[in-house]
């Protein structure tokens, strides 16, 4: 995302956060799901 010239802050700010995770590589695609669920929920843990 910042490599590509994109500020994270201003992203959020206008609802854009799918460009920049495309940008930096880290949009998830799920593919069809075959439901009608608009919402996934992940949580990351750091081991340490």
């Amino acid at each position: 995302g910042r490599e590509a010239g994109l500020d994270p802050q201003r992203c959020l700010a206008l609802a854009d956060a799918g460009r920049f995770l495309a940008a930096s590589r880290d949009l998830l695609i799920t593919g069809p799901t075959g439901t009608n669920v608009m919402d996934i929920v992940i949580g990351l843990a750091h081991a340490g």
